[in-house]
Order: structure tokens, then C-alpha cells, then sequence
């Protein structure tokens, strides 16, 4: 099934110059997209989870291996198993910065602009809801949809802040291990998913798109530790919002950014370009990728992973505040102790999480994130239990994820 797109003619002349088989790049972006799912094992084992997806008509995504692309025509955000947070609607290359990031559990992580959190719940998975991830962005709005999705596939591992990006690199320099910057951008790479990208597109909007990005990866960069990597990652075609930004880092940073080769398997991609419109770029960045939709019947997507291999440059000083929660209960510790009497398997759970009280509710969450200081953060961990008349009750729905931590690595 194809659908009628007016593609305007400044798009069409622009990227002819740079996409190969550019008759059948056109073609498929009238082409709908074909659904696509992760599962979540924050919130089960993967073998539990696929007993619940049995009436789906499911096909591997061959880079992912928890990604799945679902043949059956149906409303998937319907579905209860979505509503549980067993799985997560997610496009099939969405999932790559993630994985090219390659977080691991006792790291602290930045999701730079993390709504509405795709990538960060599959961090916190790749995680095992392990060691910190702060997920920052400037939306207050889209931050509900953030918080959203983090509690219903159960992340504990998270904390939220509200800052613009660009400053996120004065307020925590050098502190984070890795960083995932996927940025706003023209969205020119949806264009089989959301049509109206094509009515809406401009250049102009490109420009001013680029210069955002610059500022946010020049924040990301210096909020990154020595030997840290980050990954830029977007879902457009414009070279002034991928090599043309990557290409801004490595020329402000010449002894510090080194761009690194991606090797993926499985999937179709293009190096860099190294030039565009009379602008020459380094060659470094041959080594970021361009995916494009007719390739692997998909999105499109940029990537670069960038590495810190240095520590010279003047960076202020961690303003951080500390914070103070209140508790509104005084022996917080004998009902958990209570309620570990009840369940066993929390005891080794509590033993290594962090519990805190804030306004009658308690949240779960690794002790990196309890103990990660920010002035604006607006959520952190796993509500999990409510205070009432001095007795802590828990939903089944808690029980179930605090449950399957035991399951998700050697956490417990």
C-alpha cells in the first residue's frame, strides 16, 4: 500500500545528491511503516513475556534481540500486554543508539533529551535497572510522558531533571560515563510514520536546528568522563544536523573528540559524508553511519560514537545542591523489615536498593540514584508502595516487577 506524497522540490533536489538508489528512497517513504516492538525484561522473564505475546505474528529484527517487527494489523497500543509495560512500540533503528551505546550496570548514564523514553527504558533494560541514569529534558510536558513510560515498565534505575541541555555540561563536567544524545531534529527520517513531516518540511528549519544541536553536543561532551563515550544519534537525512554537528565537535576539540568506526551486523548502513554544499568535513567522520528507510525497510537514522580521550579542557566546578526528603514516618525501617518478613525474596532486594519517602509514597532505586544531587530533579526511581496509617501496602503490579529483579542479572 502506497500513499500520495507531495515531496517539495528543494527536498528532492538536496538529497539526490547524497542517497544512493534515490528512485527507490522515494518510493518506499510513501510505503507505511511496518510496526515494531522491544520487549521489556525490567518487568519479566523473556520466556514469560513471549507466553503473553502469542497472538502476535512476530519477526526478529536482526539487530536487536529483544526487537520484534509485528505482521498482525492491529492497534498495539491497545493491547493489554502494552498497558503492562511487557513490551515497548518502538522502531526498528530507534533501538541502535542504545545498543551501539552499550551502557553497562554500574555506569552512570546521561539520556541528554530523553522524552518521551524510548531509548531510555532500553538503556535501563540493557542495565538490568542497575547503576544511574539520568534522564534530562527541557519539556515539562513531554516529561510526563517520560515519567509515564518509566513507571509503567518499571525503571528504578533513573532519576529526572528538568535543565536545557545546554547547560547540563557546566552543571555536571566530567561526571558521566556515557552519553546518549539523540537529539531534536527535522524528523525527516519518520516520514513513513508521520506524513506530515513531508507537508511541514523547510530548510530554514534545519538551520536552526543545527545550531541547537551544536550547543547540546558541546554540552554532552564536556559532561562526559576521560575515555567516556558519547553517541549522537538523529532520525534525519540533513548533513547540517549530523556530520556538519559531529564535524563542529571534532574541530572545537581536536586533541579530546575522536569519532569512532560503528560496526553493526545485520543491517544495511552508509558511511558519512565528507563534504556538503562547498563545506568540507574531517574524514573522521566516514565512520558515522547513515541508515536509510529503502535499505532495510525501516527509518531512517544517523549515528556517531564519539570518545573523550582527554581531560584538559577548563570546565567549572559540580554545582549540584544537596537535597533533603522528609519522611513522614519515623520507623520506615522496621515496616520494611515487616514487610521483608512477608515477602523473602525482598530481603537480598532491600539489602541492595535504596528505599526513600516522599509525601506518603515510596520509591525504590539503586543507590546511585539516591545519592545523585541535582537542583531540579523531578522524579527518581520506582514508586512502589504506599504509607497509610502506619502500614505500607504494595500492588500486586510492584510486587511482580520488584519480583523479577531477581531475575534480571546478579543483582539479588
Amino acid at each position: 500500500m502506497t500513499r500520495g506524497l507531495n515531496f517539495p522540490k528543494e527536498f528532492l533536489s538536496r538529497y539526490q545528491k547524497i542517497i544512493p538508489e534515490f528512485d527507490k528512497f522515494v518510493e518506499i517513504l510513501k510505503v507505511p511503516l511496518i510496526p515494531s516492538l522491544r520487549i521489556n525484561t525490567l518487568k519479566a522473564p523473556k520466556e514469560k513475556i513471549f507466553a503473553e505475546l502469542s497472538s502476535l505474528d512476530l519477526e526478529p529484527i536482526p539487530w536487536c534481540n529483544d526487537g520484534y517487527y509485528v505482521k498482525n494489523q492491529l492497534n498495539l497500543g491497545s493491547l493489554e500486554i502494552h498497558k503492562q509495560g511487557l513490551i515497548y512500540l518502538q522502531e526498528a533503528t530507534s533501538m541502535l543508539p542504545s545498543i551501539i551505546l552499550d551502557p553497562k550496570p554500574q555506569e552512570k548514564i546521561l539520556d541528554l533529551a530523553a522524552a518521551p523514553g524510548s531509548k531510555t527504558t532500553h538503556i535501563a533494560m540493557l542495565m538490568r535497572n542497575q547503576g544511574l541514569i539520568v534522564a534530562n529534558d527541557i519539556s515539562k510536558l513531554r516529561l510526563k510522558a517520560l515519567i509515564s513510560n518509566l513507571k509503567r515498565l518499571g525503571v528504578i534505575n533513573t532519576v529526572v531533571t528538568n535543565y536545557p541541555g545546554q547547560v547540563i555540561g557546566t552543571l555536571l563536567p566530567n561526571y558521566f560515563d556515557k552519553i546518549l544524545l539523540d537529539a531534536p531534529c527535522s524528523l525527516e527520517g519518520t516520514i513513513r510514520n508521520s506524513p506530515e513531516v513531508i507537508k511541514n518540511w523547510k530548510e530554514s528549519k534545519i538551520k536552526r536546528l543545527s545550531n541547537l544541536q551544536c550547543g547540546l553536543i558541546n554540552s554532552a561532551f564536556k559532561a562526559l568522563k576521560p575515555n567516556g563515550i558519547l553517541v549522537y544519534s538523529t532520525c534525519t537525512f540533513a548533513p547540517e544536523e549530523n556530520e556538519s554537528v559531529v564535524s563542529y565537535l571534532l574541530k572545537k576539540y581536536p586533541y579530546n573528540a575522536i569519532c569512532e568506526p560503528i560496526v553493526l551486523s545485520h543491517i544495511k548502513y552508509h558511511s558519512g559524508i565528507t563534504s556538503w554544499n562547498s563545506k568540507i568535513y574531517p574524514d573522521a567522520v566516514k565512520n558515522c553511519i547513515r541508515i536509510y528507510p529503502h535499505d532495510n525497510n525501516t527509518e531512517g537514522f544517523f549515528i556517531a560514537k564519539i570518545k573523550k580521550v582527554t581531560n584538559d579542557m577548563d570546565l567549572l566546578s559540580h554545582i549540584n545542591k544537596k537535597r533533603t526528603v522528609k519522611t513522614s514516618i519515623k520507623n520506615i525501617n522496621n515496616l520494611l523489615s515487616e514487610l521483608a518478613n512477608k515477602y523473602d525474596f525482598l530481603s537480598k532486594i532491600l539489602q541492595q536498593y535504596a528505599v526513600e519517602c516522599k509525601n506518603q509514597i515510596l520509591y525504590i532505586m539503586t543507590n546511585e540514584a539516591k545519592e545523585f544531587e541535582a537542583l531540579k530533579i523531578i522524579y527518581r526511581g520506582f514508586p512502589w508502595a504506599k504509607l497509610v496509617r502506619n502500614k505500607i501496602f504494595i500492588t500486586d503490579n510492584s510486587l511482580a516487577i520488584l519480583r523479577n529483579l531477581s531475575f534480571n542479572g546478579e543483582n539479588v
